[in-house]
C-alpha cells in the first residue's frame, strides 16, 4: 500500500509542478524582478561576457546603488566605479580610462532619483513575453523583451530570472546588426559585506598612462582581444 502511493505521488507530484508553473504570469515574473533588483544592498559573483565571439570572465561586486567592480581573469583588465566616477584599466596598452559620471553632489542626487524609474523605463521601452519553456525551466524563468520602438535599445533581449530571489543571472540581446551580447552571472551571493574601499581604483603602477574624461576608441578593445 505504501509502495503504492509513493508511485502515485512520484506521478503526480510532476504534473502539479507543472501546472503551477504554468499559471506564472509574466506580469508575477516582472514584479518578481522588480522586488528582487530592489533587495539587493550588496551583491558578489562570477561572470562571463560573451560578445560577438569575444569572451571575458572574472569576478563581479556592486554594492548598492551605484558601486559595481569586474576583475577579470581572462586578460587582468578592470571596470570600477562608485557612482560618481568610472575607471576602465586595460593592461595590454598600459592605460587607465577616468571618466566622470556626475561632476558635484546635486548631480549624484538626480541621477539617484532617476535610478529607480529605471526599470519602469524598460517597462515602457518593452514589451515581455514567456520565451520557449520561460515557464517551465526548473531554476529561472526565462522572459523575451522587445521593443515598443524599433528604434530603441536591442532589437531583442532575453532575461533569465532566478525563481527563488527574482535576481536576473543572464541576460543576452541582440543589436540592430544581429550582433549578440551576453552576461551571465554565476556563484551569486548577496548576504555579503562589502567596504566602499573595494570601488575605488588603485593605480597599478607609475607606467600607466591616465586618460581623463575621453572616450576610447573601440579598435582599442578589438586590439586588447588579439
Amino acid at each position: 500500500m505504501k509502495q503504492g502511493m509513493a508511485i502515485l505521488a512520484a506521478l503526480i507530484l510532476p504534473c502539479f509542478l507543472l501546472a503551477q508553473s504554468e499559471m506564472v504570469s509574466v506580469k508575477a515574473v516582472v514584479d518578481l524582478m522588480e522586488k528582487g533588483l530592489q533587495s539587493v544592498e550588496n551583491m558578489t559573483a562570477n561572470y562571463v561576457i560573451e560578445n560577438d565571439g569575444y569572451r571575458n570572465a572574472g569576478t563581479f561586486f556592486y554594492k548598492k546603488p551605484f558601486s559595481i567592480r569586474l576583475n577579470s581573469t581572462t586578460d587582468a583588465s578592470q571596470i570600477v566605479s562608485n557612482g560618481k566616477l568610472l575607471w576602465i584599466y586595460i593592461p595590454y596598452h598600459g592605460i587607465v580610462a577616468e571618466q566622470d559620471i556626475v561632476k558635484n553632489d546635486n548631480e549624484y542626487n538626480l541621477l539617484l532619483g532617476r535610478s529607480s524609474k529605471n526599470f519602469e523605463q524598460l517597462k515602457q521601452d518593452y514589451s515581455f513575453r514567456f520565451a520557449d519553456n520561460g515557464r517551465t525551466n526548473p531554476e529561472a524563468y526565462i522572459l523575451e523583451l522587445d521593443p515598443r520602438i524599433s528604434k530603441i535599445g536591442f532589437k531583442s533581449i532575453r532575461l533569465w530570472v532566478a525563481k527563488n530571489s527574482g535576481i536576473i543571472t543572464r541576460v543576452q540581446a541582440w543589436t540592430v546588426n544581429n550582433k549578440q551580447v551576453s552576461i551571465t552571472f554565476t556563484d551569486i551571493k548577496t548576504d555579503v559585506e562589502l567596504q566602499s574601499t573595494i570601488f575605488w581604483f588603485g593605480m597599478p603602477d607609475s607606467n600607466v598612462q591616465v586618460i581623463r574624461n575621453t572616450i576610447l576608441p573601440l579598435d582599442i578593445f578589438d586590439k586588447a582581444r588579439k
